[in-house]
């Protein structure tokens, strides 16, 4: 059973009788303790398997958010990462959109060491940090 006091007392109350040789009496109506009885053990089971459904809804409430959390501690990382790279195709860019005068092969030579450098720094970036958006 269940509840066990509750079934110990309605099988005493079930049991009870009066008897003398005056007169006698039991409890008239011990299907309805019986009944309470079977109330209670449907209650259980009722309560037992809303309980189980319920830990299972909020584990997975937990599981959820968690996820949630997580995937926007990745959005966070993506947009940090986005940022630094916006930035740095910025300047990159402003620097590519200037036309220089050039009037001898010295200034030639940086310029064109520069865009060397801009390259290597071009293809690094592409390797490493961009993936990381993807």
């Amino acid at each position: 059973s269940n509840v066990p006091p509750l079934k110990k007392l309605g099988g005493e109350i079930r049991a009870a009788k009066y008897e003398t040789q005056y007169s006698r009496w039991v409890y008239e109506k011990p299907q309805e303790v019986t009944g309470l009885e079977t109330d209670v053990d449907r209650l259980w089971v009722e309560i037992r398997d809303k309980s189980a459904h319920k830990q299972k809804v909020l584990e997975d409430d937990l599981a959820r958010e968690i996820f949630k959390e997580r995937t926007r501690l990745w959005v966070r990382n993506h947009l940090g990462l986005f940022t630094t790279l916006k930035k740095w195709a910025d300047e990159k860019l402003a620097y590519l959109n200037v036309k220089e005068n050039i009037s001898s092969s010295e200034p030639a030579r940086q310029h064109l060491s520069l865009m060397d450098a801009l390259d290597a720094a071009f293809k690094a970036k592409t390797a490493t940090n961009v993936p990381a958006l993807k």
